[in-house]
């Protein structure tokens, strides 16, 4: 080796070891989460499925993509391993299945339906377009929201709704930095909310719609509104499912309409009962025979194992979070983690297409969101 090729090599080796031990000294780690966003995740947003279940950080996304007549399912991230198959969901009805093929001539083929198996209400449907902006006076945002109504008002029969107009509440209207107007709806029923149900139609800059999705109910028809528990007995029931749940104060338990994806609506009394840091909990009390429809605390306080199908179709174990049914991308069990201020996780995070300057602020990382599952499958 020449002496010129030495000194080279030498200096590469120096400038490389300089690289390894130079840390930046002005941007300020992730520490902790505020325990307001991983509340972010609603029930509602966390479909659960027969084969799998599919990480989302805001709508659920399509656990199955199918046109609606006949398809192959690309469930490659599913948390429980699955071989592609066939996988075909039945319309509930000839109005639905003739509603269905109405949107897809008026879209010339583009469009793309997903069927819930519980229920056959649409996880997802899109194409381009779905339906044109329909435009009129009013600001952009009223536009968007006219063109959104109409929509869905025209294929009320594909949404299982008999009038989404009077069954849908506007929760949000937002518009990312792409452009994309996504307006999030509540699913209500007689003046009740249905919880938990929310939906979502998403439209392009020009107002155009592109997709809709949700988790959602078919409107619960027949079921009963008037409660035979009274609000105070509800209440009671409540803070006994919960422990230290007579520490907890008044709750004023709110009458809806309990929609699970899987099981029949029934009218609930819906309460949340906080007992201290690590009791917040959700409670759902049957409003005509006061058993217990659902309870789960809020506050994430387990680290379970799971595992999760990658890229290549190896199996890899998981360890993740979960609170109450909902699991998140959040890996604790790291001897460097450390419970008093969350320092030392390990997680997945969603920054929605932000670009880095809108995440890394001065010293401040802001604008991620937990990536939450709906269920757990091993």
């Amino acid at each position: 080796m020449t002496p010129f090729r030495a000194l080279l090599l030498f200096t590469v080796l120096l400038f490389g070891l300089y690289i390894l031990r130079y840390q930046p000294h002005n941007v300020t780690h992730l520490t902790t989460m505020p325990v307001q966003q991983i509340k972010v995740f609603s029930l509602s947003n966390a479909p659960s499925t027969k084969v799998g279940a599919v990480w989302s950080s805001n709508i659920p996304p399509a656990v199955s993509k199918f046109i609606a007549n006949a398809s192959t399912s690309t469930n490659s991230i599913s948390l429980q391993p699955t071989s592609a198959k066939i996988s075909y969901v039945e319309f509930k009805d000839s109005q639905q299945r003739d509603a269905f093929n109405r949107l897809e001539k008026m879209t010339a083929g583009s469009a793309e339906l997903v069927l819930r198996p519980d229920n056959s209400t649409p996880v997802q449907i899109k194409g381009y377009p779905l339906m044109k902006a329909v435009g009129g006076g009013g600001t952009l945002a009223e536009q968007n929201v006219k063109t959104a109504k109409a929509f869905m008002q025209e294929n009320a029969s594909l949404l299982l709704l008999n009038d989404p107009s009077q069954e849908l509440r506007v929760l949000a209207n937002e518009t990312d930095n792409l452009g994309t107007v996504n307006i999030r709806y509540a699913q209500t029923y007689a003046g009740l909310d249905v919880w938990p149900a929310q939906l979502s139609v998403h439209l392009d800059a020009q107002g155009n719609v592109t997709m809709l999705d949700g988790a959602y109910i078919a409107t619960p028809e027949g079921i009963a509104t008037v409660p035979q528990i009274s609000q105070s007995e509800s209440e009671t029931r409540a803070k006994a499912l919960v422990p230290d749940g007579e520490l907890a104060k008044d709750s004023k338990p709110t009458l809806i309409i309990y929609g699970p994806l899987d099981k029949p609506p029934r009218l609930g009394w819906k309460s949340e009962v906080v007992a201290g840091l690590q009791n917040d909990w959700i409670v759902v009390v049957d409003a005509l025979d006061g058993s217990t429809l659902t309870a789960f605390n809020q506050v994430a306080d387990a680290n379970v194992a799971g595992s999760g199908v990658d890229l290549l179709g190896q199996t890899r174990s998981l360890n993740i979070w979960q609170e109450g049914s909902t699991y998140y991308m959040l890996d604790t069990s790291k001897s460097m983690f450390n419970s008093a201020n969350a320092n030392g996780l390990i997680g997945i995070f969603d920054a929605r297409n932000l670009t880095q300057d809108q995440i890394i602020v001065g010293n401040t990382i802001q604008n991620l969101y937990y990536t939450t599952s709906s269920g757990l499958y091993t």
